[in-house]
């Protein structure tokens, strides 16, 4: 009896090269597929965040300014309005003192702030002097603020002929505002994708509204 015994084919050296190719290009694929998958990951979180922080800013904006009013020491009640400033009075503790709020672009670092000087007593009388015992206490709102690199204002101001169409105010007089509006875009990386978020919200002033 004969036994016949079948030998196997080794690979040779070049199906070895193929089939490594071939195992490269289905790796650095599915890694190319991961990154991308991270990446439209953290881009969510990050416009979520975004997102959180616009809408922090703008209610904030809102609550305060539309209460602006006389000050302690019967200063008018908007004291700087420009298209990265915007500083006024208003009672925020409804205490019988009126504070000194300010919203601004800090084009340092991009954060748009608020500040709020509690006013200290001086020979019997309010001052906001940070000298004569005024307390300031600043809050950062919202990052990666990029009006000022687009060069597009963070404040537009408009009198009481305003309504709801028509443009803001230019080289205007402080008493002619009525009506303020915060637009604000925030891009951490302008050269990435997705657009830029871009918020914005008109409140009238109330204690203007009839002057």
């Amino acid at each position: 009896m004969f036994l016949f015994f079948k030998t196997k084919r080794a690979f040779t050296l070049l199906e070895l090269i193929i089939v490594i190719f071939i195992t490269l290009i289905l790796v650095t694929g599915a890694m190319q597929l991961l990154i991308a998958g991270n990446r439209n990951i953290n881009i969510m979180w990050e416009q979520l965040a975004a997102q959180g922080q616009a809408n922090f800013a703008i209610n904030r904006f809102i609550d305060y300014t539309r209460t602006a009013e006389i000050s302690s020491i019967g200063s008018y009640p908007i004291e700087v309005a420009d298209s990265y400033e915007l500083v006024f009075f208003a009672n925020v503790d409804s205490d019988s003192l009126i504070e000194k709020v300010k919203f601004w672009l800090d084009t340092s670092d991009n954060i748009f702030k608020q500040s709020i000087i509690k006013p200290s007593i001086v020979s019997g009388q309010p001052s906001y002097s940070i000298a004569s015992g005024a307390v300031e206490t600043i809050f950062d709102l919202a990052h990666n603020v990029s009006n000022f690199n687009i060069n597009k204002p963070v404040f537009l101001y408009y009198n009481q002929f305003y309504n709801g169409s028509g443009s803001a105010l230019t080289n205007f007089n402080i008493s002619e505002v009525r009506m303020v509006k915060l637009q604000l875009d925030l891009e951490k990386n302008n050269n990435k994708s997705p657009v830029p978020l871009s918020v914005e919200s008109t409140i009238l002033i109330r204690s203007l509204h009839n002057n």
